[in-house]
């Protein structure tokens, strides 16, 4: 039987993440095993090639700090915002129990989306990356790919993508995974 130690789950801090996560838990318990959540700020995205927001402009003004201190505030402003999303994300849907159950490790980081889930794998030593589907169609995939896909490619270890449709258990209950996320992804007991 193969041990699973480790389990990463990357989440974008939507609610069709949650199904990832359940998956990632429900699975740990089994195996008792740790679960990683990780969230990865875009930074190509968040720094838009090194320019500072408006509001940062008026914050932190040109003659205060050089631009490159002004965009590091920014970016620091925008990592603990986004530790506190994820921090709500799991403990705003997942009882107490559920989660006291596994240990559940928080990351965020800044970098490009799919490098930094292979990487956060190979430093964590994770044995899977559970990645709940977006469901891109067809001519979006074609265009930009999967990132599912990506991380597959790139991966250290297995990666098990999670359809909103697929079945979970739930407190010895055989559930569909988008039910979790409709209910707030909170058990019955």
């Amino acid at each position: 039987m193969i041990k699973i130690k480790k389990i990463l789950v990357p989440t974008d801090l939507r609610e069709q993440s949650l199904a990832g996560i359940k998956y990632a838990i429900s699975l740990a318990r089994e195996h008792g095993a740790e679960v990683l959540v990780l969230h990865v700020v875009d930074e190509a995205a968040t720094t838009k090639a090194g320019m500072v927001p408006p509001e940062e402009e008026m914050l932190f003004p040109r003659e205060w700090a050089p631009i490159g201190e002004v965009s590091r505030r920014f970016i620091d402003i925008e990592l603990k915002e986004r530790r506190l999303d994820l921090y709500g994300l799991i403990y705003g849907h997942f009882e107490a129990q559920e989660i006291r159950s596994v240990k559940v490790t928080l990351l965020v980081e800044l970098g490009d989306v799919a490098e930094e889930i292979v990487s956060a794998a190979t430093e964590q030593r994770c044995d899977l990356i559970v990645m709940a589907s977006q469901g891109k169609g067809w001519l979006a995939r074609m265009i930009s790919g999967s990132m599912s896909e990506e991380v597959a490619r790139k991966a250290p270890c297995p990666v098990l993508t999670i359809q909103p449709s697929a079945v979970v258990q739930d407190n010895g209950r055989w559930i569909q995974a988008r039910s979790l996320v409709e209910r707030g992804a909170v058990s019955h007991a």
